[in-house]
């Protein structure tokens, strides 16, 4: 922040300099041209002598205020892009999920750069182009009163010609904005449907969609472009209006003697000067107004809580005691859905325990609820003896591991996707690898490979172990294992499970994989039927005494 208020105040005292020099220029012509006229040449090589210094000037400031300028519109859409991706992170999850990822594309990539361009940009703009009119009007003002009149009229002019569009303006980068938005989402099926394209040789009509949207952000753009003709028609008009008026006017006064040939020229030079800015600020301030709306939208993306610096991140905790969680008459709806209903249930700790149950039978709705992904619950949730509400995220996390199904490959190192840029402990790594039966992957890879394209250069089975190392590569006091194994063959299936069994976290582990061998050694298996705990016991009692279970295994 104190980078961009410095950025700014440097910005407005170059302006200040630049557009002072912008005028003092065509004064010192003035002088250059009347001392010519009476044949003062001494006085003229001085004059030009110092035109040529005030233009060497000019250029430098000039130059130097474009690269700080866009220094600071940098600083702008990097403190943008900063805040927004906090408020991102700190979002409740069913919070995320109201947008589509291309809607935060949108706003990251096309949103920020709208504003800075059309709000931060326009306004350093508006100030240069002030600066330019107080001076020229005062530079004017000492040549003749007159002309200063008839340009200040029609300055006036071209500067509220526009206001009288300003609506249908508004209301056509709102279209813009829209038809970029929907863009972007037609844009992101196209490229995660890919595959999808393919196989149901569809492609061409994902394509074509994309073309569609972007013919459709060029004609809103093109109207945009139609629309500023008008008021800039009226500009045109209004300045050749002034330009007859002055050679008109000012003939007549240099002959009564009013004015010299110097102040005429002069006096044309700055009203030339003068109406660009005021042609210019009736589409910078229309410009500003209409992006304003967008401005707020981004300015409301702003996560008001403290950064919660008291958790710091244990690794590789070999002696964190597993967790004891009691869960009391748990009942959770979702858009008026009752998914889980009555739930009592005691996860003992250090235990193990298989979730299992048809699909909509609420394993996964439980699941985030244990995983702190949704909160809005009724009833009571105690991790070792501590209500679940009353812990910080950063703190639960610190504790809890969740490996869900979708494995989440980064674009990065295969060291950073396994660790996530956290300095752990390479012998349990080393050791994972192996057990993991990723030795081969690493040797023929490296640790320092790419994952590119979502780790599309792994295979679904290789990519779901490099996620399990990271829940496992810290000693968490629970696991929530959440299909992490569905795209596992029967061999690392069950090295995993292994792994799983053996560690000395509470686990707590969905799957529609019910091998016999395997599910005798949980603990207890959880069944949920219809939202409701049907059944909870070891395998061989649910074999036995669960007809539903019974049933369960055999669909």
């Amino acid at each position: 922040m104190k980078k961009r208020v410095l950025l700014f105040v440097t910005l407005i005292i170059l302006a200040v300099t630049t557009k002072a020099l912008s005028v003092i220029f065509p004064l010192v012509i003035q002088r250059a041209i009347d001392a010519g006229v009476h044949n003062e040449m001494s006085q003229v090589s001085s004059l030009i002598i110092l035109l040529c210094l005030i233009g060497i000037l000019n250029g430098i400031v000039d130059m130097t205020d474009q690269v700080l300028g866009k220094k600071y519109l940098n600083a702008v859409s990097h403190s943008y892009r900063e805040r927004i991706t906090n408020y991102i992170l700190h979002l409740e999850p069913d919070e995320f999920c109201k947008k589509e990822k291309s809607e935060y594309f949108s706003i990251i990539n096309n949103n920020i750069d709208l504003v800075v361009n059309n709000f931060y940009f326009f306004i350093l703009n508006v100030i240069k182009c002030i600066l330019v009119i107080v001076f020229t009007i005062s530079a004017l003002f000492s040549l003749n009163s007159i002309l200063t009149i008839i340009i200040v009229i029609t300055a006036a002019g071209t500067v509220i010609s526009p206001f009288l569009f300003r609506k249908r303006l508004d209301d056509q980068n709102s279209k813009i904005s829209s038809s970029l938005k929907n863009l972007n989402s037609k844009l992101d099926d196209f490229l995660e449907g890919y595959l999808t394209g393919r196989i149901f040789l569809v492609g061409q009509k994902f394509r074509n969609r994309v073309l569609d949207a972007s013919e459709d952000v060029s004609r809103e753009n093109m109207k945009y472009w139609k629309y500023m003709q008008e008021p800039n028609a009226v500009s045109v008009l209004l300045t050749y209006g002034r330009d007859i008026s002055l050679v008109g006017i000012g003939i007549y006064l240099m002959s009564k003697g009013s004015l010299t040939v110097g102040a005429l020229f002069a006096a044309i030079q700055l009203s030339n000067l003068l109406i660009a800015p005021a042609v210019n600020l009736s589409y910078l301030i229309s410009s500003i107004v209409s992006s304003k709306g967008i401005k707020k939208e981004l300015d409301q993306m702003y996560y008001e809580g403290e950064e919660n610096t008291s958790v710091d991140k244990l690794l590789c905790r070999e002696s964190e005691r597993p967790m004891d969680i009691k869960i009391q008459h748990l009942m959770f709806s979702y858009e008026d859905k009752l998914v889980l209903n009555d739930i009592n249930l005691h996860i003992e700790a250090g235990k193990k325990y298989l979730l299992v149950g048809a699909s909509g039978s609420g394993k996964s709705s439980l699941m985030c609820i244990l995983a702190k992904f949704s909160t809005n619950y009724k009833g009571n949730i105690l991790a070792d003896s501590r209500d679940l509400c009353d812990i910080s995220k950063s703190e639960w996390y610190s504790h809890v591991s969740v490996s869900l199904q979708d494995s989440v490959m980064f674009h990065d190192t295969l060291y950073n996707n396994l660790t996530l840029w956290d300095e752990l402990s390479n012998e349990k790594l080393e050791g994972l690898v192996d057990q993991l039966n990723l030795r081969a992957l690493i040797q023929e890879n490296g640790m320092d490979c790419d994952c590119t394209n979502g780790g599309s250069n792994f295979s679904g089975g290789e990519q779901q172990r490099i996620a399990l190392i990271r829940s496992l590569l810290e000693s968490k006091a629970l696991l929530l294992i959440d299909e992490a194994t569905s795209a596992l063959d029967h061999v690392n299936y069950q090295v995993v499970e292994s792994i799983l069994l053996s560690t000395k976290s509470t686990v707590v582990n969905i799957t529609h994989k019910i091998h016999p061998e395997i599910a005798k050694q949980y603990d207890a298996i959880l069944f949920l039927k219809d939202g409701k705990l049907a059944a909870k016991g070891t395998y061989e009692e649910l074999i036995l005494q669960e007809k539903d279970f019974q049933e369960f295994l055999q669909i």
